[in-house]
């Protein structure tokens, strides 16, 4: 949600279904925000973009926790400098 001035604002993360090989992240969406990028770590080490306030993040490893950074983006694809961050154990 943005603070009410055009400014992007941090997203508060909501984890969803998780199972042993994915999880489902979600959060409100920005109206200053024209898309988002997601970061896994471990992972690839490279930014995903989504242009819906949600994630899911196949082919993980069972029992293994994972971390996610979520970055808004504005209309000059430059990201926020606020990033929310979830972590989250997938199931053994």
């Amino acid at each position: 949600m943005n603070g009410g001035d055009g400014r992007i604002v941090r997203p508060v993360l909501r984890v969803g279904i998780v199972t042993a090989w994915s999880v489902d992240i979600e959060w409100e969406d920005d109206v200053a925000a024209t898309g988002w990028r997601v970061r896994q770590i471990p992972g690839h080490g490279r930014y995903e973009a989504t242009g819906q306030p949600r994630w899911r993040a196949n082919g993980l490893t069972s029992g293994t926790l994972h971390e996610f950074w979520v970055f808004a983006v504005d209309e000059d694809h430059d990201e926020s400098s606020e990033k929310a961050v979830v972590r989250v154990i997938t199931l053994a």
